[in-house]
């Protein structure tokens, strides 16, 4: 975001498209390298066609070489809808008592904790965030230069990568405590 707010179009598609690939091949293959694994989670098995349609919608999106801000609503709509939808599957599972991952996560959550140090780092995170961003926008527009390739191709590699590296953590946490579900659906 930070880089199309600075008109940075190459930059946030790279990283965006970058960061799905990167998910995608480079932590769920690190993962399943660590330990095979299976998915156990109904929520997942629907996860995953979804995320292939997905991906065939950016690119058909992205066909026309051009992202307009007609796509970007139609996109914005599509998100809040599979994040609607989604926690309503996951309610309905949680009642249910029928999804082991839902029943994992509800046994593993700390049950004491205070909501005003949650709401101090909450705050800490929102100032420190767009600083850090813009850290990394401006860097990766400076090895861009540096190394006369686009940004596009920065964003497709060092800034995907970079900012994969909390998935890539979790899913190795994940595979080798033997936590399939969570490797998987990170």
């Amino acid at each position: 975001t930070a880089a199309s707010l600075h008109g940075q179009t190459d930059l946030a598609v790279g990283t965006a498209l970058g960061s799905n690939i990167t998910n995608i091949l480079l932590i769920l293959g690190l993962a399943a390298l660590l330990r095979p694994f299976t998915v156990h989670s109904d929520i997942l098995r629907r996860e995953l066609p979804l995320m292939l349609l997905v991906s065939v919608l950016a690119a058909l999106v992205l066909y026309d070489g051009q992202l307009t801000r007609l796509d970007g609503l139609f996109l914005l709509a599509l998100a809040l809808l599979w994040l609607l939808f989604t926690i309503k599957i996951a309610r309905l599972a949680e009642r249910q008592g029928s999804d082991s991952l839902t029943r994992e996560q509800l046994a593993e959550l700390p049950r004491e904790g205070s909501l005003p140090v949650a709401l101090l780092w909450l705050g800490v995170a929102m100032i420190v965030m767009p600083m850090a961003t813009r850290m990394v926008v401006d860097n990766s527009t400076v090895l861009a230069n540096y190394f006369a390739i686009s940004e596009l191709t920065v964003g497709l590699t060092v800034v995907a990568i970079g900012t994969s590296l909390p998935e890539l953590a979790t899913a190795i946490a994940g595979a080798r405590k033997g936590e399939d579900d969570i490797a998987i659906g990170n």
